[in-house]
C-alpha cells in the first residue's frame, strides 16, 4: 500500500507542475497569477469569506492567502466589508471585475479541457477524483490528530502517529513527515548547524522516514552513519529510502527504544535528533543514555518545532530552555541556543558538547 500511495502522491505532484506552467501559459495575458485567480474562485464558489476561513479550507498559512487578497484588493478585484459575526475579522467579497476576471479565466480553461484527449471515460475520471478527495480527507485528519495530542500533551502523546508510526495512520504519518516542507527545512538546519565533516560517525535518534539519514550520510561520505528508531514502520521507510548507503555499510539502521539504547557498534562524534524530545519519557535519562554512546568532546543537536495549534515564538523559546537544562543535567557542556526562523512558528536548536576525555565522569 505504500508504494502504491507514494506513487500516486508522486503524480499529484507531477501534475500540480504541469497545471502550473499550463495556467501561466494559458493566462499570459491577465494581471492575476494563478494564486490570485484561486482566492477568485474561492469566493465565487463559496460567496463572502474571512482570510482564516479560506485559510483552512485551502490548508495553507493566514498569511499567504494575506498577501493574495492585498494584491487582487489593489487591483479593485475584490472588497473588505464589516462582519457582524466577529468584528475584528472582516469579510471578503468578490467585485464585478473580479467575478468577470474569474469567469474569464474558467472560460479560457474550459476550452482548452474540451480539446484534451483524456483518452479515459467520464466513470474513471469520477473513480480517481473520488479516490484523490479520500486521501486529502486522511492527510487531513492524521496531521490534525497529531496536532491535538502534541497540544494535549498527555501521557499518552508518545504513542501517537508522529511518535510511533504503525498501520494505515502511520503510513499516512510518514508520508506527511517526508512531504512537509518544515520537516525537510528543520533536518538541513540542525545538520547546518551541526557540522558534520566527511569523516565523521553520525548518529540520528528517531530518523523517522530517513531524510535526516540520507542528508547525514551525504555529508559523511567518509564516514559512518547509524540510526534508531522504534517503530518498524519508519524502520521499513528510511530502509528503502536509503538501500544504497546501507548495502555499502554506510549506514547502520536499527529497530530500538532510545531509552535503552542498543551497541551500535560505534562511538560517534556527531548525534542528532529532530522533533522526537518531546516524545521522551525521561529526558535526562535518555540524553545520558545517548551520552554514554558519544566520543569525548563529540557535538549533539536536539531540534524541536512546536507543533501545537496556535503556537507562538514563546512556545519555542520555552520549548529552548527545557532542552538546554535537560543536557545540562545530562553532563553536556558548551551549551548554545540556536533560534530558526521558520514557518508557521520558529524551531529551536540546542547544541550541547560532550565532555573530552579528561572531564567525562
Amino acid at each position: 500500500m505504500t508504494a502504491d500511495l507514494e506513487r500516486l502522491l508522486n503524480e499529484v505532484r507531477l501534475l500540480w507542475h504541469v497545471m502550473l506552467r499550463s495556467g501561466e501559459q494559458l493566462h499570459a495575458s491577465e494581471s492575476v497569477t494563478l494564486g490570485m485567480r484561486a482566492v477568485l474562485e474561492f469566493l465565487s464558489l463559496n460567496g463572502s469569506s474571512t482570510v482564516p476561513q479560506m485559510a483552512r479550507q485551502r490548508s495553507v498559512s493566514r498569511q499567504h492567502i494575506q498577501a493574495l487578497v492585498d494584491a487582487l484588493l489593489k487591483q479593485r478585484m475584490v472588497n473588505l466589508i464589516e462582519n457582524p459575526a466577529h468584528k475584528r475579522s472582516v469579510l471578503m467579497t468578490l467585485t464585478p471585475l473580479g467575478q468577470a476576471t474569474f469567469e474569464r479565466m474558467k472560460r479560457r480553461e474550459l476550452r482548452l479541457y474540451d480539446k484534451t484527449d483524456l483518452g479515459t471515460s467520464r466513470l474513471e475520471l469520477r473513480r480517481a477524483a473520488k479516490t484523490l478527495e479520500t486521501v486529502r480527507l486522511a492527510l487531513r485528519s492524521a496531521e490534525q490528530s497529531a496536532k491535538n495530542k502534541e497540544a494535549s500533551r498527555d501521557a499518552d502523546n508518545h504513542r501517537s502517529e508522529f511518535g510511533k508510526p504503525s498501520g494505515v495512520l502511520g503510513e499516512v504519518a510518514g508520508l506527511i513527515m517526508t512531504l512537509r516542507p518544515s520537516n525537510r527545512e528543520r533536518n538541513e538546519r540542525t545538520l547546518e548547524l551541526l557540522d558534520i565533516r566527511p569523516d565523521d560517525e553520525v548518529l540520528e535518534i528517531g530518523f523517522g522516514p530517513g531524510l535526516g539519514i540520507q542528508r547525514a550520510a551525504e555529508l559523511a561520505y567518509s564516514g559512518r552513519v547509524a540510526g534508531i528508531d522504534h517503530s518498524e514502520l519508519m524502520l521499513r521507510w528510511a530502509s528503502r529510502r536509503n538501500a544504497e548507503a546501507i548495502a555499502s555499510g554506510k549506514v547502520g539502521l536499527r529497530l530500538g527504544s532510545v531509552e535503552q539504547l542498543p551497541n551500535l557498534g560505534l562511538r560517534f562524534n556527531k548525534v542528532f535528533a529532530v522533533n522526537v524530545y518531546m516524545f521522551w519519557k525521561d529526558p535526562v535519562v535518555v540524553l545520558r543514555a545517548i551520552l554514554a554512546a558519544m566520543k569525548p568532546g563529540g557535538t549533539l543537536a536536539l531540534t524541536l518545532q512546536p507543533r501545537k495549534p496556535g503556537a507562538t515564538s514563546k512556545d519555542t523559546q520555552a520549548a529552548a530552555d527545557r532542552m538546554a537544562a535537560s543536557i545540562r543535567a545530562a553532563g553536556f557542556g558548551q551549551i548554545r541556543i540556536h533560534i530558526l526562523k521558520m514557518k508557521p512558528v520558529d524551531a529551536a536548536c540546542v547544541i550541547g558538547q560532550a565532555p573530552t576525555g579528561s572531564l567525562r565522569a
